[in-house]
């Protein structure tokens, strides 16, 4: 009778050291994020971002100052522009496919990658203007087309945390489980939603709805495709403990494969769409062949600079977390399982005896 009332306790204590521990679902989400990792991560960037820009803006702008005439071979062509724009495609991908993913609120994310988008569209135009005086309705022009490639983007990236609860994560002090979709982040999602368009439609309400802007919207769902395939390969897993180079694994190179894939089948139709366009003659099999081998080309581009910002994210301890289908995603340290087992057995030891 005394070893079984002695053995209560401890399998009372037992019991009782199961809920505690489960401690990093007790640290306050501010508390648990190394704010430095977050703002290197987004703060290096922003900077890509704006790099880029200017680049293309300096690009575009030196050719129309210089009065450079417009190649009459399609793939040179085409080899030229997209020198220009696929690495502000890229840049501008990842501006909206890595703030979309974090765990902060729906909201601030939101305005956010909005308030990034409008200030570096405006930047591209204000550039422009340096070396071509004109008219602020060119604004207009580019600003339509970036909004709708970010658009695509937004969409699709929201869509996809949403279905597999993939969170884009900065350095973390203590571990904490990811949200799940809530009531308040479908409200948050119909907000933004009605302000993205509601300002939409006062900015562009005398604009006509051209083919380019639904072409941009399509490059921007398969921008999400591809940035997340490179992501895969690039950004190592929330409880992995591997964080050397991505590259020395033999499975990221097939998800690197598969973003230039994708990357490359979007600017082919992008191209073949171009070429339809009355400037340019009917494709023959010289230029197709050409047209081939610059679709290559643009695509290695785009997956470069892609690529290059996720690995600052990574250098930067950013990890990709994904809680689908788990019901208690922080594992139990080894202390605590141990001394569980042990308080177990005793309790067994003495109700045996």
């Amino acid at each position: 009778m005394q070893s079984n009332q002695k053995a209560s306790p401890e399998s009372s204590e037992s019991t009782d050291t199961k809920p505690e521990c489960v401690q990093p679902t007790q640290v306050s989400e501010f508390r648990a994020v190394d704010w430095s990792s977050f703002r290197n991560g987004l703060g290096g960037l922003m900077l890509w971002l704006s790099f880029w820009v200017f680049f293309g803006a300096v690009s575009a702008g030196l050719l129309t100052a210089f009065h450079v005439p417009r190649p009459s071979n399609f793939p040179v062509f085409l080899l030229i522009l997209g020198t220009i724009c696929i690495p502000m495609t890229a840049a501008f991908g990842l501006m909206t496919f890595a703030p979309l993913l974090t765990m902060q609120r729906f909201l601030l994310r939101v305005f956010f990658v909005t308030g990034t988008v409008m200030i570096n569209a405006t930047l591209l135009v204000m550039v422009l203007r340096i070396f071509e005086q004109g008219a602020f309705y060119d604004w207009y022009y580019f600003g339509s087309l970036i909004i709708a490639l970010c658009l695509g983007l937004s969409v699709a990236t929201t869509a996809a945390q949403w279905l597999t609860s993939a969170t884009l994560r900065p350095r973390m002090h203590s571990p904490i489980p990811s949200k799940r979709v809530s009531i308040s982040d479908s409200l948050e999602l119909m907000l933004a939603a009605a302000v993205v368009f509601g300002v939409g439609r006062v900015i562009f309400q005398d604009r006509p709805f051209e083919s380019k802007i639904l072409v941009a919207l399509i490059v921007g769902f398969a921008s999400t495709v591809a940035l997340a395939a490179i992501a895969a390969a690039t950004i190592p897993n929330f409880e992995s403990t591997n964080r050397g180079y991505p590259l020395r694994h033999r499975s990221n190179w097939g998800k690197l494969g598969l973003g230039w894939l994708i990357a490359f089948a979007t600017i082919y139709v992008w191209a073949v769409w171009m070429a339809d366009m009355p400037t340019f003659r009917p494709l023959d099999l010289r230029t197709s062949i050409g047209l081939f081998l610059t679709c290559t080309i643009l695509a290695v581009v785009y997956c470069v600079i892609a690529t290059a910002g996720l690995v600052w994210l990574r250098k930067c301890g950013w990890s990709l977390q994904q809680s689908r289908g788990r019901s208690n995603p922080t594992p139990v340290p080894p202390l605590d399982q141990t001394s569980t087992d042990s308080a177990r057995s005793t309790a067994e030891t003495g109700k045996s005896a």
